[in-house]
């Protein structure tokens, strides 16, 4: 276990990432700033305990990579918060000479996302029947560069904190293609 003092404002990056004999922490509510990496690949992490209420553990800027200290059971001010997550909206699904760029509203709570497609099979005239699971990432965006042009695609976008996961509600299609032209990349 490790209680960090009051009056500490900022945990650095990679502080404590790598530890695997942590599974509590205990962070004062004067903690403002949890840098990246600051318990990266904590995997035993289970529970965080901070001293100050679940509003204020919402302005504490959390950065990237702390996956482990986001889906440990929260304590603030001696209660568990049960962990919700809304469902991803997907904003962009756009064709680019990298492949396909998608973007999402950001869910509060998310440790990360998950990134999910169906091809249609253009012989049989239908979807996959199964969802295929094509990335795992942090942040609301990513551009899946192994699209196949001529080809019609599906996106689903599943928020996830450890055991809680919450899908997109509607999924975003697109028409991977050249143009005419042949000098830019179209969706429609």
């Amino acid at each position: 276990n490790l209680t960090l003092s009051e009056g500490l404002v900022y945990i650095g990056q990679s502080s404590f990432g790598g530890n695997q004999q942590l599974i509590e922490v205990s962070i004062p509510k004067s903690v403002k700033v949890i840098d990246n990496d600051s318990f990266v690949n904590c995997e035993k992490l289970a529970t965080v305990k901070y001293s100050g209420s679940k509003d204020d553990w919402k302005n504490v800027s959390v950065g990237e990579y702390n996956k482990h200290l986001l889906s440990a059971k929260l304590i603030c001010d001696g209660e568990e918060v049960k962990i919700t997550l809304k469902a991803p909206v997907i904003t962009t699904a756009k064709a680019t000479t990298k492949g396909v760029k998608l973007d999402w509203d950001t869910v509060e709570n998310a440790a990360e996302y998950k990134v999910y497609r169906k091809s249609y099979n253009t012989s049989t005239k239908k979807w996959d029947s199964k969802w295929k699971k094509i990335q795992t990432v942090k942040g609301p965006e990513f551009i899946d560069g192994t699209v196949e042009l001529g080809t019609k695609y599906k996106y689903l976008i599943k928020a996830v904190n450890g055991d809680v996961t919450k899908n997109s509600k509607s999924t975003s299609e697109i028409n991977f293609k050249i143009t005419p032209n042949e000098k830019e990349i179209q969706s429609n």
